[in-house]
């Protein structure tokens, strides 16, 4: 996928777009939810969704999506996101594992996680 400029995208046409199952229709959608929505959660509901999608680049651009949600919100719900970036890291996609690496160094750096408690969620079961 090329650069491009993301715009905002509302809820209506965001759903429809998600649903269409083009796949680069689909990453740019994750990734203006990523930029421009306000509701935190319902983004990060969609992400999670993505993070499982049969296409190994849509989980990527979910686990970078999750890494900008800590970066702009500075937040996430961990006990929800972290066993999904935990799966993404052992992806079978080798650039999906490097997208999920960066997405923990995002929560690193944006949420404050020492490596300390980043080994410790990552290890939890």
């Amino acid at each position: 996928m090329k650069y491009e400029r993301i715009e905002p995208i509302d809820k209506t046409r965001a759903k429809k777009l998600l649903a269409n199952g083009d796949r680069d229709a689909i990453c740019r959608t994750l990734v203006s939810v990523a930029m421009f929505e306000s509701d935190r959660r319902s983004a990060q509901s969609q992400f999670l969704k993505f993070a499982r999608h049969e296409d190994p680049f849509v989980r990527g651009v979910a686990a970078t999506s999750l890494g900008h949600l800590a970066r702009i919100h500075g937040a996430i719900d961990e006990e929800q996101v972290v066993p999904v970036v935990r799966e993404l890291l052992h992806d079978s996609d080798p650039e999906t594992r490097g997208k999920a690496q960066e997405a923990l160094s995002d929560f690193s750096a944006f949420l404050g996680w020492d490596s300390r408690k980043r080994r410790k969620l990552l290890a939890a079961a």
